[in-house]
């Protein structure tokens, strides 16, 4: 009987020579004598538990201090004084997605 280490050692290096073999799942489980369905269950049960393992990533964001704003909304710049009335770039925003 494996460990859950030893388990999950034998899955993984079976999942990367699988992804590297070029090789569909069906193809690659028939050519080493693996159960399709087992190499699909142990593969979504790794990837959950990293997924829930894994912490979350932060970006970093940088805040500088300017007399105007500048954004880059679908291709188009605006740069717009600090005195803009909110309402009037609501309304831009608005119409820019119509």
């Amino acid at each position: 009987m494996r460990s859950k280490q030893e388990k999950c050692e034998y899955w993984q290096a079976h999942f990367t020579a699988q992804k590297e073999s070029g090789l569909s799942v069906q193809r690659y489980c028939d050519k080493h004598q693996l159960k399709k369905h087992q190499f699909a269950c142990y593969k979504r049960q790794f990837n959950d538990e990293s997924t829930t393992n894994s912490k979350p990533k932060l970006l970093p964001i940088v805040v500088q201090r300017s007399k105007s704003i500048q954004m880059k909304i679908n291709g188009i710049s605006l740069e717009l004084d600090q005195a803009t009335p909110p309402s009037w770039l609501a309304q831009v925003l608005i119409e820019m997605g119509r």
